[in-house]
């Protein structure tokens, strides 16, 4: 970086370089580099804020631990549920970390109108 830094000080240093014709190309070449890191900080932070609001959100509708019975169904719907008599669903209230549990049912559906339908899940 000290090369790159030497000789960008001897360009914009010297005396010819503000009477040379190459004087607003140089500039207008800094300018553009200085806007276009500028733009790209911004993209960068804008993408990682949104990243962070996309999980947020997508951990406030499912939430962060997810207990289903396992069997060959890939949908969110099962055909044999989990029963809430579990031994160890009173248990959690006492593990540190754990606010809240809340048993859930999906079912899937149509919702159709007269001139159009669309796919929709039912949780509750």
């Amino acid at each position: 970086m000290k090369f790159e830094y030497f000789i960008a000080k001897r360009i914009i240093g010297s005396k010819s370089y503000k009477s040379s014709v190459s004087a607003p190309i140089i500039k207008i070449g800094i300018a553009a580099i200085a806007i276009g890191i500028i733009v790209m900080l911004i993209a960068i932070a804008t993408g990682i804020g949104l990243q962070q609001k996309i999980r947020d959100k997508a951990v406030a509708f499912n939430g962060h631990l997810t207990i289903s019975s396992f069997d060959s169904n890939i949908s969110e719907e099962s055909l044999n549920p989990i029963s809430s008599k579990q031994e160890f669903y009173p248990n959690f209230n006492s593990v540190p970390g754990v606010s809240y549990i809340q048993v859930v049912a999906h079912k899937f559906g149509v919702i159709r109108t007269e001139s159009d339908f669309e796919g929709m899940v039912l949780k509750g």
